[in-house]
């Protein structure tokens, strides 16, 4: 999850649970990103290198 704010929401512990009853090894992370630069960054830095390229970026 990327936003702001993201300390208080549960859905990660939601999730993790979702993920654990069906025997997958994953993780939901909550990312607290609180401008749009910074989000933009950080859906870059999520993108493989031929997406961002795709992309402009």
């Amino acid at each position: 999850m990327l936003g702001h704010p993201v300390a208080e929401n549960p859905i990660d512990r939601m999730f993790d649970a979702v993920y654990a009853h069906h025997g997958l090894h994953w993780q939901f992370w909550k990312n607290n990103i609180a401008s749009e630069q910074d989000l933009a960054k950080a859906i870059a830095a999520l993108q493989p290198p031929a997406v961002a390229e795709a992309l402009g970026g």
